[in-house]
């Protein structure tokens, strides 16, 4: 009896751990694939050839972070538009996210304009 219970512990010990490293690996995973900021996959950026790791760099976190510190920090009458349209997204009881970019980009919109006039090109040659 004693043995089985034995058993029985040290098996949800080990099946407890197992659920934890695959969690992490999927945290890992999603932090390693995915713009932590606007939320695009790494898979966009290698279908249209373009660097996801620039792309990041771009939308660095801590840029976001240290531009919030600046707007806790500075006078309202301070402010400039793009600095006042924040402030006034984030008061109030329920934040407006929308000036953060969300699964949207300017590489990849700029990359998608630059193939559409490619093919319409490749079309009229024909």
């Amino acid at each position: 009896v004693r043995i089985v219970c034995l058993n029985i512990i040290l098996g949800i010990i080990v099946d407890t751990f197992g659920n934890l490293r695959v969690e992490k690996e999927e945290g890992d995973n999603m932090l390693h694939n995915t713009c932590f900021v606007c939320g695009l996959p790494r898979q966009e950026f290698h279908v249209r050839v373009l660097s996801f790791r620039d792309h990041c760099r771009t939308h660095s976190l801590w840029a976001y972070f240290n531009f919030l510190v600046l707007l806790e920090a500075k006078a309202e009458s301070e402010f400039n538009g793009l600095e006042s349209y924040v402030k006034n997204c984030l008061s109030g009881d329920q934040p407006d996210l929308s000036w953060i970019p969300s699964k949207a980009t300017a590489l990849l919109s700029t990359a998608r304009t630059t193939a559409e006039k490619e093919i319409t090109r490749s079309v009229h040659d024909c």
